[in-house]
């Protein structure tokens, strides 16, 4: 692929900047930029980084610190300048995980202290003012959170087998957890045609560190080994591009990948000579893993080319600047009802949330669309009353579904141009003319 999008990565460290990166390039080059020290001049550790494709923000955490009013940080120009941000009970929170919950528009970070037993998380829709929210039960740690946008569902995973779920980052349940209790450092969503919450457990010894389940509301944990040796696990990540996993970690840097979320195939161990933190997936094409002093890019997950990191410092997160999945696009609905003799125009381009229309139309209402939709089905229905009468044209990437009840003299005239890729879906078009 052509297209370069840009990663934004952050370090572990304390005030000795700098502690973050950007590059525009593919990992080709990198840029590093200081990021925000606390109020009494001392850093923490980042921990976490997440990307807001609505907001166009990146947001990295610490894991906490004297004066932590700028445990938060926010870049809206990828990762080249950062802002401070305070979060409520400062000198309180050891931040862990964080993610976007598209549909929800929300920053959610899960934390393992807070400013009571039972305070764990922090929500915020612009990055710039946090919430604090309450688990059900006291003492939990928290390491890390990600969010489903096909079952509309956040799940935020620990220490000592921690897991709670929750439909809108404020009200939160806990789950059973698997079998063999573990603490589960890193959790993903991977859909595609995975469809599970996949998640790897650190200092497990080798034994049940990985652990995966469709829907934890309802299903239980399915437990096992991740390779045949011990490894000590940092993150799991998910290429929708590839419908692919990668789990990394271990102190010589291993990989292991899946496409089905159970079966894993080790790449190699000692590959970067350091243990590997983090995993990303680019729009790009491009899987990206990183640590301290080394970062490893692959187009395939399979062959990987050491590249250039940052500098020497410890690379602990990152983050590429992808677009939304469509899945957490809401659908634009347009309701329309028109007059005697009204006339209503409109032309629309949507890529590639769905689109639904519904109108109702008196004598001699006139209404004229002119839509290109990607991606998502476009679901037409219409009403019609005496010598009413519809103009449609559509170009359509994707399933059509029109409905349309016509009494006298009402006209339907629907010229459509429809372009499919290689799994072409249904179409469906449904008139009913009464007179």
């Amino acid at each position: 692929m052509t297209t370069t999008i840009p990663l934004v990565a952050v370090a572990w460290g304390g005030a000795d900047n700098p502690r973050g990166a950007w590059s525009a390039d593919d990992a080709a080059s990198w840029t590093t930029v200081n990021l925000p020290t606390y109020a009494n001049g001392s850093g923490g550790s980042w921990s976490g980084l997440a990307y807001s494709p609505q907001l166009g923000m990146f947001v990295a955490i610490t894991n906490g610190g004297d004066n932590n009013n700028n445990a938060v940080a926010r870049s809206t120009d990828s990762g080249h300048s950062w802002t401070g941000t305070a979060v409520p009970n400062t000198n309180s929170w050891t931040m862990n995980g964080i993610c976007w919950a598209g549909t929800l528009g929300l920053f959610v970070i899960v934390t393992s202290a807070g400013p009571t037993t039972s305070t764990r998380v922090l929500t915020s829709p612009d990055g710039i003012n946090w919430t604090a929210r309450t688990l059900p039960v006291a003492g939990a740690a928290l390491n890390s959170v990600c969010w489903s946008s096909e079952l509309g569902l956040l799940v935020a995973v620990g220490d000592n087998n921690a897991i709670y779920t929750s439909p809108d980052g404020i009200y939160w349940t806990q789950r059973t957890g698997p079998t063999t209790s573990k603490h589960w450092r890193s959790i993903v969503w991977a859909g595609g045609a995975i469809q599970k919450f996949c998640m790897i457990a650190g200092n497990a010894g080798g034994s049940n560190d990985y652990a995966s389940c469709g829907d934890p509301t309802s299903q239980a944990w399915s437990q096992k080994a991740l390779t045949g040796s011990a490894y000590d696990w940092q993150s799991v990540a998910y290429s929708p591009g590839l419908d692919m996993l990668m789990v990394v970690g271990g102190n010589t840097g291993v990989i292991a990948r899946s496409t089905d979320g159970v079966n894993y195939t080790q790449v190699s161990s000692g590959l970067g000579g350091t243990r590997f933190d983090h995993a990303c997936w680019s729009d790009a094409g491009l899987w990206f893993v990183i640590g301290a002093n080394t970062l490893y890019k692959s187009a395939n997950g399979v062959a990987w080319t050491a590249g250039t990191p940052p500098s020497s410092f410890s690379w602990h997160r990152i983050v590429a600047a992808n677009a939304l999945p469509a899945g957490d696009i809401p659908p634009l609905e347009l309701t329309a009802a028109l007059a005697e003799d009204a006339a209503f125009a409109a032309a629309i381009t949507l890529l590639p949330p769905a689109l639904h229309l519904a109108a109702k139309f008196a004598d001699g209402a006139a209404l004229a669309l002119y839509l290109t939709v990607g991606a998502e089905a476009l679901r037409f229905e219409a009403d019609f009353a005496d010598e009413a009468a519809l103009t449609l044209h559509a170009t359509l990437l994707a399933a059509l579904v029109l409905s349309a009840a016509f009494t006298d003299e009402a006209e339907l005239a629907a010229p459509m141009t429809i372009e499919f890729g290689p799994h072409p879906p249904p179409i469906q078009v449904v008139a009913v003319l009464s007179w």
